[in-house]
Formats: C-alpha cells, structure tokens, sequence
C-alpha cells in the first residue's frame, strides 16, 4: 500500500510524496558516502543531520507549541556533558552513556518547562535565556573542571575508528543519517497525531483548547520531554564525533544561528528548519573562504531572506505551489452564471 504523507488536498508536491519516495530519498542518502570519497563533504553532513535535529526538535516547541523558548541549545549541552562525563569518569561505554545523557536532558526539559507553564511571552523567553545562561556559566566558570571549564572536555570516541581511517568517517555519516531520519520521522508521527493536534489547539486558542477538554500541563510538559530527549541526544552524539564538549557549542553566536535557519526556513512547518538548517549550512561554508566578511554576507542573507519570506522558504514556496498550480476557487460571477445557466435548462 503506497500511503501519502499529506492530510490535505492541493498540497504542494513535496507533501504528497508517497513513503516509497521518502525511502528513495534515504537510500540515496545511504549510499551517498560510497561515491562521495571526500572527508569535507562528510563531516559537513554529520554537521547538517545534527543541527537539523536540534531546529526539528526547537520547532516542536516554538513553531508547533508556540512557547517561545531558548533553552534548547542549553539541553544540547545537557546532553553531551552528561554523556561525555558518564563515559570520562565512571568509564561507561559511550553507546550507553549517548541514551543516558538524552534521559538526563529530557528530565532537565521536564523541570524547565514546570516553570515556563506558568508564565506568557516575554516571561518565557528571560526565563529560557537565564537558563541558558546559568548552563553556559556554570560550564565556563567550572573551577573543579569537572566539565573542563572554558577549555572543554575530551570525551572519547564511539569506538568506530577500529573500523579504519577510511571507514571511521563514513560509520558516523550513517549514525548522523539514522539520528536525523528518526528524529524526522518521529516529528511527522507526533505532529499528525491526536497529540499534535492538541498541541496546535493550544497554540492558536489555549481558551478553546481547554474547554474542549485538553490539558495544557500535560500536553506542554510531554512537548518539552519529547524535544529534550532527542536535543540531548544529539548533543551526546556531536560531542563523542568531535570527542570534546567545548563551552563554545553553545554559544551566543551559536544560538542565534541556529535561530536564522529556523525562521529562514519557516517554523511552524514540517520542513522549514531541515530546509533553513540546508541552506544556512551551505551558505556558511561557501562563504568561510572570505571570513573577514563572512558574518556580514550572512547577515545580509538573512535580512535578504526575511524581508522577501518573512514566513519561511517552505511556508512560502507552498503558498506559491498552491497559488499557481492548486484547485481554483470559483469566484461570485462564475457561481452565479453557473445558477443562471441551471435556472435557464
């Protein structure tokens, strides 16, 4: 049975592909590293599958939730210092130590979000931003560097370099890709679920949502855990690629990022931060080569892309989709010839 992904009708092409198509998609990626034998390319995606997580996983708080908050960068850390620290010093292998630091960021998430319940708007944004703050400082100003203080923490490997130099990378590729295509898929399952729905009620009318009988503290709180659990586990993951957890992943600098691929992209939609996350990665590396003006171009790129989409590419290229090639809605003249003409027979 070739089952659609779309809900709705005069959807644009990208959303009506089949999960025979979405296979082929993976597949291709699959095999990518076989024919791509470049170690730039590579690292480059593992970078790209892990950032586009961390924004998937952002956009199910902010864009499905509408809680605007900025903890999200700090349950990346969360995750990867908890894992790294498990394995640097009760010697746990990092492959169980990667599922502990997700668990450890998902209960960090779970006590964020007891707080954040209470509050609205720009409470919610100091809030988050404070939270953030305290992880960072608290890693940076370490003076027992148990974290490794400002100079970060060596964390090893996932063992994958028995595999040979040749292989090494290519293994972590294809942990990235099932990272990602999990995280995907499991976003795609919850936003068409009964809980995604519910999640969207109360976004756009709390009030409504509540009298329908749905409750705001129980839905909210899962959203945080269910974004927490997998930004932690990338965050593990990148820091056992990488081998350190440096203070410096998050940054300021950093967080701002990863927000310009989220609203470039178009947040509140399913492929907004993969397709955000796509392109602020290829623009970065094209432009590292003149970095003297490379924030600068970026920035220029970014106004660029908000004045002309203030919703997103993807929000935008839909409506374009829908507006040239989608079902026409009939106009008043046209409805009342068609009544004049059944009238006249």
């Amino acid at each position: 049975m070739n089952r659609r992904l779309t809900l709705a009708p005069g959807a644009a092409p990208w959303q009506e592909w089949s999960w025979s198509t979405w296979g082929l998609i993976f597949l291709v990626l699959l095999v990518l590293p076989v024919f791509v034998n470049s170690s730039y390319v590579l690292h480059t995606a593992v970078s790209f599958f892990i950032w586009a997580v961390v924004n998937e996983m952002w956009n199910l708080v902010m864009g499905y939730g509408g809680i605007p908050s900025f903890g999200q960068l700090a349950l990346f850390g969360v995750g990867g210092y908890a894992s790294g620290m498990l394995a640097v010093y009760a010697h746990v292998n990092p492959w169980i130590t990667m599922p502990v630091g997700a668990l450890v960021a998902g209960v960090v998430g779970l006590l964020l979000g007891l707080p954040v319940l209470r509050l609205r708007g720009v409470y919610v944004v100091l809030l988050t931003l404070a939270f953030h703050q305290i992880i960072y400082l608290t890693i940076v100003t370490d003076d027992t560097k148990i974290t490794g203080g400002g100079f970060g923490l060596r964390v090893p490997s996932l063992g994958l370099d028995r595999l040979g130099p040749e292989h090494e990378l290519m293994a972590y590729y294809w942990v990235a890709l099932v990272l990602f295509a999990v995280s995907t898929y499991s976003i795609f399952r919850v936003v068409n679920s009964r809980v995604g729905l519910a999640f969207k009620a109360l976004r756009d009318s709390e009030a409504y949502a509540v009298s329908r009988g749905i409750s705001p503290f129980r839905y909210k709180l899962l959203l945080f855990f269910i974004s927490a659990v997998f930004t932690g586990l990338a965050g593990a993951f990148y820091g056992h690629y990488l081998k350190v957890m440096a203070p410096g992943m998050l940054s300021f600098a950093q967080m701002t990022n990863l927000l310009a691929m989220l609203v470039i992209g178009g947040w509140g939609s399913f492929g907004g931060p993969i397709v955000g996350t796509l392109l602020l990665t290829v623009l970065n590396e094209l432009l590292k080569d003149v970095d003297r003006f490379r924030l600068l171009l970026l920035g220029a790129a970014m106004v660029l892309f908000v004045v002309t989409m203030p919703r997103g590419v993807v929000p935008t290229m839909t409506d374009v989709f829908k507006l040239w090639f989608g079902p026409k809605e009939e106009t008043k003249e046209e409805v009342s010839g068609s009544d004049s003409e059944e009238a006249g027979a």
